[in-house]
């Protein structure tokens, strides 16, 4: 009688250690599914963010390149004006009226003294 128990309570044991082993590899198997997955979902948002950063350097870039051309036409008006002799500024003003101007405020000036 104690022989068959022993025996018994040794299959048990080898019974409920198979049990372990086939419990911790599933274990084993679920935390790699769960490190790659979480891998994966890291690699996704960084993606994201550089995506994210590069629309903003390209808007950034476009809006650079939009107020250049701006520029570049105002001034483009501004030697075409020059070249023709008209010489007219943001103000509106002909070169001919802006020397006036100066000429007057240096009349004044000299008023002054």
């Amino acid at each position: 009688m104690q022989a068959t128990c022993v025996l018994l309570q040794s299959e048990k044991e080898l019974q409920s250690g198979g049990e372990i082993k086939e419990l911790a590899d599933a274990a084993d198997k679920l935390s790699k599914w769960l490190i790659e997955a979480s891998i994966q979902e890291l690699a996704q948002e960084g993606m994201e963010a550089r995506l994210a950063a590069a629309q903003a350097a390209r808007d950034q870039s476009q809006a650079a390149v939009e107020e250049a051309g701006a520029a570049v036409e105002a001034a483009e008006r501004e030697l075409a004006g020059a070249q023709a002799g008209d010489g007219r500024d943001e103000s509106n003003r002909s070169l001919q009226e802006r020397l006036a101007d100066a000429q007057n405020a240096q009349a004044r000036l000299w008023l002054l003294y």
